[in-house]
Protein backbone atom coordinates (compact mmCIF):
# COMPACT_ATOMS: atom_id res chain seq x y z
CA UNK A 1 0.00 0.00 0.00
CA UNK A 2 3.10 2.28 0.28
CA UNK A 3 4.11 4.85 3.04
CA UNK A 4 0.82 7.18 4.39
CA UNK A 5 1.62 10.30 5.70
CA UNK A 6 0.72 11.50 9.12
CA UNK A 7 0.46 14.63 10.28
CA UNK A 8 1.02 15.13 13.81
CA UNK A 9 1.52 17.23 17.19
CA UNK A 10 2.84 16.76 20.58
CA UNK A 11 3.20 18.33 24.06
CA UNK A 12 4.99 18.01 26.86
CA UNK A 13 4.75 19.49 30.01
CA UNK A 14 6.40 18.33 33.44
CA UNK A 15 6.10 20.70 36.71
CA UNK A 16 7.95 20.10 39.97
CA UNK A 17 6.66 21.51 43.26
CA UNK A 18 9.03 21.82 46.46
CA UNK A 19 7.30 20.34 49.09
CA UNK A 20 9.99 21.01 51.45
CA UNK A 21 8.56 24.84 52.14
CA UNK A 22 5.89 23.50 53.91
CA UNK A 23 4.82 21.44 57.00
CA UNK A 24 6.16 19.11 57.96
CA UNK A 25 9.30 20.83 56.36
CA UNK A 26 10.67 17.60 54.89
CA UNK A 27 13.71 18.87 52.64
CA UNK A 28 14.08 17.65 49.40
CA UNK A 29 10.54 16.50 49.13
CA UNK A 30 8.63 17.37 45.55
CA UNK A 31 5.37 16.20 44.06
CA UNK A 32 5.79 15.96 40.11
CA UNK A 33 2.89 16.65 37.47
CA UNK A 34 3.28 15.63 33.94
CA UNK A 35 1.62 15.67 30.85
CA UNK A 36 2.29 14.22 27.65
CA UNK A 37 -0.04 13.42 24.41
CA UNK A 38 -0.60 14.20 20.71
CA UNK A 39 -2.79 15.11 18.18
CA UNK A 40 -2.61 13.44 14.47
CA UNK A 41 -4.76 13.70 11.36
CA UNK A 42 -3.91 10.81 8.45
CA UNK A 43 -3.73 13.20 5.40
CA UNK A 44 -5.76 9.33 3.32
CA UNK A 45 -8.04 8.99 5.48
CA UNK A 46 -8.77 11.93 6.96
CA UNK A 47 -9.35 10.58 9.99
CA UNK A 48 -7.89 12.31 13.69
CA UNK A 49 -6.87 10.62 16.86
CA UNK A 50 -4.62 11.26 19.44
CA UNK A 51 -3.27 10.18 22.94
CA UNK A 52 -2.73 11.56 26.40
CA UNK A 53 -0.35 10.57 29.07
CA UNK A 54 -0.72 12.06 32.82
CA UNK A 55 1.25 11.04 35.53
CA UNK A 56 1.89 12.15 39.22
CA UNK A 57 4.32 11.53 41.76
CA UNK A 58 6.39 11.71 44.92
CA UNK A 59 10.43 11.75 45.34
CA UNK A 60 12.67 12.12 48.57
CA UNK A 61 16.37 13.28 48.06
CA UNK A 62 19.10 12.88 50.42
CA UNK A 63 22.79 12.47 51.21
CA UNK A 64 24.60 9.85 51.55
CA UNK A 65 28.26 9.89 51.28
CA UNK A 66 28.02 13.63 49.29
CA UNK A 67 26.01 12.16 46.87
CA UNK A 68 22.77 13.21 46.64
CA UNK A 69 20.06 10.09 46.21
CA UNK A 70 16.13 9.75 45.93
CA UNK A 71 13.08 7.23 45.82
CA UNK A 72 10.31 7.80 44.41
CA UNK A 73 6.83 6.85 43.56
CA UNK A 74 4.14 8.08 40.55
CA UNK A 75 0.54 6.78 39.02
CA UNK A 76 0.27 6.95 35.92
CA UNK A 77 -2.54 6.54 33.21
CA UNK A 78 -3.05 7.22 29.73
CA UNK A 79 -5.73 7.24 26.65
CA UNK A 80 -5.66 6.61 23.47
CA UNK A 81 -8.66 7.84 20.71
CA UNK A 82 -9.05 7.69 17.15
CA UNK A 83 -11.17 7.84 14.21
CA UNK A 84 -12.64 5.58 12.03
CA UNK A 85 -14.18 5.74 8.35
CA UNK A 86 -17.67 4.85 8.43
CA UNK A 87 -16.57 1.73 6.16
CA UNK A 88 -14.62 0.00 8.98
CA UNK A 89 -17.14 0.53 11.79
CA UNK A 90 -20.02 -0.65 9.55
CA UNK A 91 -17.93 -3.99 9.02
CA UNK A 92 -16.97 -4.27 13.32
CA UNK A 93 -19.49 -6.81 14.65
CA UNK A 94 -18.42 -4.65 18.46
CA UNK A 95 -19.00 -1.17 16.88
CA UNK A 96 -21.85 0.40 19.31
CA UNK A 97 -22.75 2.11 16.86
CA UNK A 98 -25.28 0.54 14.30
CA UNK A 99 -25.56 2.78 11.46
CA UNK A 100 -22.01 4.25 10.78
CA UNK A 101 -22.89 6.51 7.89
CA UNK A 102 -25.43 9.07 9.93
CA UNK A 103 -21.53 10.51 10.83
CA UNK A 104 -21.16 11.01 7.07
CA UNK A 105 -22.29 13.67 4.70
CA UNK A 106 -25.15 11.80 1.87
CA UNK A 107 -23.33 10.32 -0.75
CA UNK A 108 -19.96 10.60 0.78
CA UNK A 109 -16.94 8.00 0.48
CA UNK A 110 -17.47 6.10 3.37
CA UNK A 111 -13.55 5.15 3.60
CA UNK A 112 -13.01 8.78 4.73
CA UNK A 113 -13.75 10.43 7.84
CA UNK A 114 -15.24 13.80 7.46
CA UNK A 115 -14.70 15.53 11.16
CA UNK A 116 -13.04 19.15 10.87
CA UNK A 117 -10.77 19.04 14.19
CA UNK A 118 -10.23 16.81 16.67
CA UNK A 119 -12.49 17.87 19.46
CA UNK A 120 -15.40 15.90 17.94
CA UNK A 121 -13.91 12.67 18.03
CA UNK A 122 -12.50 13.50 21.78
CA UNK A 123 -15.65 14.67 23.16
CA UNK A 124 -17.77 11.32 21.27
CA UNK A 125 -14.74 9.10 23.17
CA UNK A 126 -15.01 10.89 26.45
CA UNK A 127 -18.87 10.52 25.97
CA UNK A 128 -18.91 6.49 25.05
CA UNK A 129 -16.24 5.64 27.67
CA UNK A 130 -18.61 7.75 30.67
CA UNK A 131 -22.30 5.70 29.28
CA UNK A 132 -19.62 2.78 29.75
CA UNK A 133 -18.88 3.72 32.65
CA UNK A 134 -21.99 4.79 34.52
CA UNK A 135 -24.15 1.67 32.58
CA UNK A 136 -22.11 -1.26 34.01
CA UNK A 137 -23.80 -3.49 36.24
CA UNK A 138 -21.73 -2.74 39.51
CA UNK A 139 -22.90 1.04 38.87
CA UNK A 140 -26.36 0.03 38.08
CA UNK A 141 -26.26 -2.38 41.33
CA UNK A 142 -24.55 0.69 43.49
CA UNK A 143 -27.52 2.97 42.48
CA UNK A 144 -29.92 0.67 43.11
CA UNK A 145 -28.87 -0.10 46.54
CA UNK A 146 -28.34 2.92 47.54
CA UNK A 147 -31.76 4.67 45.83
CA UNK A 148 -33.78 2.19 48.16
Amino acid sequence: AGMQPVVQMYFCMQINIDLSLIPPYIPLLRMNLGFLGGIYVDTFTGCWGGTLEASIGLDWGFKVLGYTVGIGVSLTGSVDFSEVPPSRAINDPESEQHDARVFAPEGADLRRCYSKSPWPVLQTFWEAQIKKAFSSESVQKKAKSDAA
